[in-house]
């Protein structure tokens, strides 16, 4: 190992052990840590919607189980994946009370009106269809698909069904990171002239083996942190990108990048840019965060991701001076607030084409950022080949 790696693994575990410590002497932050992670037994409503879930992957029992279990509206109801057997440790650890043989069962299942998939990239793509056309609404892990073409392709599908399609960027619904919209329209900093997104996830969360690694499922930096950096881009100035000026990719093997760094021009004229890393050393933990620049202050949020309804701070710098925000509503994390709102969506069916617009422009950037970076766009592949 070279010098600056060993310096940087002992300067980032000093960093990590002061966070821990801040979160682990905060009673408020364990107790919210424990309720995400929780499962609850509240009261059903008679008609409340069943969840299917497809595949019983590792956000799952964040994304749908325990949210699902603190709310009268729906039933994380029955599971399906590859290995049954793993399906029937994932029913039990998440008191689900159905386990499918297969995908297709949970689809052919009258009963179930909504459909999560937490698949791999590359597979988003042909659920997302065949859940449509069983009739159910469907939350689909980020990102929705592969690439642009496929996702205007399911928008169509889904405007089509009259059906709900949203893509999981649960950020999007917490207090936290509505709370900054608000700032950004009071004035407060004035015009905004730059966006800066810095994420980084340490070396020691994913081995370079893991599905965000492999081409053929679709990964790729840029598909899991990089979705979220656009997003963010294009939530917090409310303006679609109008140019990729550069990017440019680390890479973990062949065309897959590990790492990638771009600048974009907004329509006002607003320069954003992100840096997202995987397996980075972890001393970049505390380089992380979301800076809004404009002409009068800063806002800057830190520990956001993925952990912001746990832990953060809002800073804001403005002509009245300098202050510190923490906003976590009821407490709930931020796949609560995004399965309320999914729930509540379904019955208000003109909102639905607002959302696939949405993620058309996502992944449109998404293209924008790999070509520009010399690098292939990703594809799905049909699911027989891997299933």
């Amino acid at each position: 190992m070279k010098v600056k790696e060993i310096i940087g693994i002992s300067v980032g575990a000093g960093v990590a052990v002061i966070l821990l410590a801040g979160v682990i002497f905060s009673r408020n932050t364990v107790r919210r840590a424990i309720r995400h992670i929780s499962i609850d037994s509240v009261a059903k409503l008679p008609d409340a919607r069943k969840i299917g879930l497809l595949g019983a992957a590792r956000i799952a029992p964040a994304a749908i189980t325990s949210p699902a279990s603190k709310m009268k509206e729906v039933i994380a109801y029955g599971v399906a994946a590859r290995d049954k057997k793993k399906a029937a440790k994932f029913a039990k650890d998440n008191k689900i009370g159905v386990v499918y043989d297969k995908y297709e069962d949970v689809l052919a299942d009258q009963s179930i009106s909504i459909v999560y998939i937490g698949l791999v990239n590359s597979h988003h793509y042909d659920w997302i269809i065949k859940s449509l056309k069983a009739g159910k609404h469907v939350l689909c892990e980020k990102p929705i698909t592969a690439n642009s073409e496929e996702a205007r392709t399911i928008k169509e599908i889904a405007d089509q069904s009259g059906l709900l399609l949203m893509e999981a960027f649960h950020y999007k619904h917490h207090p936290a990171f509505i709370r900054i919209l608000e700032l950004l329209k009071s004035g407060e900093i004035g015009t905004v002239r730059q966006i800066i997104v810095k994420l980084y996830v340490p070396w020691l969360f994913y081995g370079q083996n893991d599905p965000r690694f492999i081409l053929d499922l679709a990964g790729g930096t840029m598909m899991d942190l990089g979705c979220y950096a656009v997003s963010f881009i294009r939530f917090f100035s409310g303006e679609e990108i109008q140019e990729v000026i550069s990017a440019k990719s680390t890479l973990i093997r062949e065309n897959v990048d590990v790492r990638m760094e771009a600048v974009m021009k907004l329509p006002s004229g607003c320069i954003a840019s992100f840096d997202v890393f995987h397996r980075s050393p972890l001393g970049k933990l505390a380089d992380g965060g979301i800076e809004i620049i404009g002409e009068l202050g800063s806002i800057k949020l830190t520990g956001f991701l993925p952990v912001c309804s746990v832990f953060h701070t809002i800073s804001v710098k403005s002509q009245t001076g300098t202050r510190s925000e923490k906003v976590y509503g009821s407490g709930e994390s931020t796949y609560y607030y995004q399965l309320n709102t999914f729930v509540s969506t379904i019955n208000q069916i003109d909102k639905y084409s607002q959302l696939t617009d949405d993620f058309v422009a996502n992944m449109a950037t998404i293209d924008a950022v790999y070509k520009k970076a010399g690098l292939p766009l990703r594809s799905s592949v049909s699911h027989s080949k891997l299933l």
